[in-house]
């Protein structure tokens, strides 16, 4: 009896041992491997302030915070070129824009999403300078647009903040999510 009790908390033991192995193991890998690299050579990107990287059940969530408004397309586009190099995509990729608050650029932003969605709409992106200039004329907020295949790059500065919007146009498997003081755009 005390010969079976012995085996069954051994089994036991060696099978606790290996899930707690099992999970140390999958954590270092991710942390090591894949987490670490990614933050070192994405915060070498100059336009780049803060990084953070999270693996969700079905998605990859990145948050970060963009500091040069002239350089929106590049810096987004070398941060999708680090991210399919040090990942393997196995499902979505959520992509967070973190803008400090800021009660004009957020006003600026909600009202330019019309626009630009009925530009994407329509494909009738000329008007879209013109709609924004009527928006900055009644705010002290300057802009800078640009459009290309796959998305629309709005910065907009106001004094010494600026903030940062990327809309998707084209059927990527990624999500953009822009958000201004913890609320959502």
């Amino acid at each position: 009896m005390v010969q079976k009790l012995k085996k069954v908390l051994t089994t036991f033991l060696i099978s606790l041992a290996t899930f707690a192995l099992l999970v140390a193991g999958t954590y270092a890998y991710n942390r090591i491997a894949l987490t670490k690299p990614l933050e070192d050579k994405v915060t070498k990107i100059p336009a780049i302030g803060a990084f953070s990287y999270e693996k969700l059940n079905s998605a990859e969530k990145i948050v970060v915070e963009f500091t040069e408004p002239d350089k929106l397309r590049t810096s987004f586009y070398q941060l999708l070129n680090e991210i399919q190099e040090q990942t393997v995509a196995s499902g979505d990729l959520i992509i967070e824009i973190n803008n400090i608050e800021n009660n004009s650029l957020a006003s600026f932003f909600k009202e330019a999403r019309l626009p630009i969605h009925e530009a994407i709409s329509t494909g009738e992106f000329v008007a879209l300078p013109q709609q924004l200039d009527k928006m900055v004329s009644e705010r002290q907020v300057q802009y800078n647009l640009e459009v290309d295949s796959d998305f629309i790059f709005l910065s907009a500065i106001d004094g010494p903040n600026s903030a940062y919007l990327v809309i998707k146009c084209s059927d990527l498997p990624l999500t953009v999510i822009t958000t201004m003081g913890g609320e959502y755009l």
